[in-house]
């Protein structure tokens, strides 16, 4: 585990990464008289994290049109998973229109898809995806008319398709990453 990275990140949000707080997040755990990283804490902030988790990585792509056919861009991130939710929102900042508006006296500029619902939809497909899957990890597909955002693994826990997005209904496939982020705000 990248303590020093891992620091950083609760450091930029004022909440230092003790050891107790390591403890609390679910980021290590005692093992055989020692603490050692859960597996949660690999995912993050793991250095050789695609040893353990060869797909925990997200992949991009912008396609030209409404299918897959035609790329304009795609690339691979494979970065520890705060600083990858970043460069994957900036991915698609890139790549999605802004569009502006005229006002009296200056304009308005205001992106094709709300930020919010960017960041909330990039963060829950991190946070929920099933890591044990092999072959398959998070996917972000940018076309013309829509954005994809998929991850391995279906509903989780007491989570089914007819209780999906109402409100009491949550679980947590990966409680240490929804904690991490939890913190990190």
């Amino acid at each position: 585990i990248d303590f020093r990275a891992a620091s950083e990140f609760f450091e930029a949000v004022s909440r230092p990464l003790t050891s107790p707080k390591q403890k609390s997040l679910g980021l290590v755990i005692e093992y055989g008289g020692r603490e050692v990283p859960t597996q949660g804490a690999v995912i993050l902030f793991g250095k050789d994290r695609r040893r353990f988790f060869p797909d925990a990585t997200i992949r991009c792509a912008r396609f030209r049109g409404t299918d897959t056919s035609r790329f304009i861009d795609q690339t691979e991130i494979d970065e520890y998973l705060p600083k990858a939710i970043e460069t994957v929102i900036s991915f698609i900042e890139r790549h999605t229109r802004q569009g502006f508006e005229i006002g009296r006296v200056q304009r308005r500029e205001y992106p094709e898809y709300p930020p919010q619902v960017v960041r909330e939809a990039v963060i829950n497909a991190v946070v929920h995806a099933d890591y044990a899957i092999g072959g398959a990890g998070i996917k972000i597909a940018i076309f013309d008319d829509r954005i994809e955002i998929s991850n391995p693994g279906g509903p989780y826990g007491i989570i089914t398709s007819k209780n999906f997005g109402q409100p009491g209904y949550a679980d947590y496939r990966n409680p240490q990453l929804a904690s991490a982020f939890k913190v990190l705000g």
